[in-house]
């Protein structure tokens, strides 16, 4: 709002969300592992966010919401979607960590 009480701007907050950071790696590796590796995004982290467990985490993180997904791309036909998903789960299902 400015000094005449006019709207100025917006601010989307959809995906905004507080605690573990495993959430935006999941975000992260859900959307864009393939274009951008997820070490790219880990540098700008330390401490306890990336504790010894953090793989396994995300790990279990990715493939939730690989199915959490799944309704919503099967619902809007949304082929592109599925293929990710179905790439996503492959890659976490397979691999022990993902990083």
């Amino acid at each position: 709002m400015d000094e005449k009480d006019e709207l100025t701007g917006l601010i989307d907050f959809e995906g905004a969300s507080g605690g573990d950071p495993v959430a935006d790696f999941t975000h992260w590796h859900f959307m864009y592992r393939k274009q951008l590796p997820l070490e790219w995004l880990m540098a700008g982290y330390s401490g306890e966010s990336m504790s010894r467990d953090f793989p396994q985490r995300l790990r279990r993180n990715s493939i939730l919401k690989s199915l959490f997904m799944l309704p919503y791309y099967h619902k809007m036909q949304n082929l592109n979607g599925i293929r990710i998903i179905k790439e996503n789960l492959e890659y976490d299902l397979v691999s022990k960590t993902t990083s």
